[in-house]
């Protein structure tokens, strides 16, 4: 059964292997009750391409072609300049 989800690029940069990472956004599930729309939480994944992609550029994937791989970063938050963990979810071709 696919699992389809839309994707819209949010940043594409290139790496020092002189390939890009690209910042990809899912849209939240939406879920309407007798108590009105319920919207979950955006999905961030990355990817690593051979080419630039502009930003608001949408594909739609299945991610059954994909790997999920999920690894945790240690960085500084912007806004309170503390270190804080987040994971980090990249998508890698099914081998």
């Amino acid at each position: 059964m696919a699992n389809i989800v839309k994707l819209t690029v949010d940043k594409s940069t290139k790496t020092k292997e002189g390939n890009y990472s690209n910042k990809l956004i899912a849209p939240g599930e939406t879920v309407q009750t007798a108590f009105g729309k319920v919207e979950g939480a955006k999905r961030t994944f990355y990817m690593f391409t051979d080419q630039m992609n502009e930003k608001g550029v949408e594909a739609e994937l299945d991610l059954n072609d994909f790997d999920i791989v999920k690894r945790e970063w240690d960085t500084i938050d912007e806004e309170t300049q503390k270190e804080i963990k987040i994971t980090i979810t990249t998508l890698y071709p099914k081998r």
